[in-house]
């Protein structure tokens, strides 16, 4: 099954027809739509930040949370 923005890879049978309906399939479409954009930066930063680390620059803690870590507990 497919429509504009989801494609479903895998044929289904009846149960999964009863969960998949048009209405539920409809909504999925919307959740793809709203969010693919959002999800591509994401998924694009993790590469960005994956090849940072492994030419060797090491994640490091924001600055708004020194207080908290240079603070005497």
């Amino acid at each position: 099954t497919t429509t504009d923005e989801l494609a479903f890879t895998r044929p289904y049978g009846e149960q999964e027809k009863q969960i998949l309906t048009a209405e539920a399939v409809e909504f999925l479409t919307e959740l793809v739509t709203h969010f693919t954009p959002q999800r591509n930066k994401l998924l694009a930063a993790r590469i960005q930040q994956q090849q940072d680390i492994d030419n060797g620059t090491l994640p490091d803690f924001i600055s708004e949370t020194a207080s908290i870590r240079d603070a005497d507990w």
